[in-house]
């Protein structure tokens, strides 16, 4: 079976081979980096829209620690979905 997930990450070199990409492309200017590095609202809500735009079907999920937590039954209802 395939799942297909499109990951935004302000680290993407922990995720190797495709998923090595960063959410920079998305912006306009130049990004900056180091210790204070945060996602940019607008460079986000770009990524997302273009990624929404292709795949409405797919779910969202936006990892936070204020979130609820990921559990191996979301996991498995998300697995039956769309990706």
């Amino acid at each position: 079976m395939t799942w297909p997930a499109t990951i935004f990450t302000l680290y993407p070199e922990i995720f190797p081979g495709p998923l090595g990409h960063s959410i920079a492309r998305w912006t306009t200017r130049r990004p900056g980096g180091g210790a204070g590095m945060a996602m940019r609202a607008d460079v986000l809500a770009a990524a997302v829209d273009e990624v929404l735009a292709r795949r409405p079907e797919a779910p969202l999920l936006a990892m936070s620690p204020r979130g609820a937590p990921l559990t191996q039954a979301l996991v498995r209802a998300l697995a039956q979905g769309p990706g």
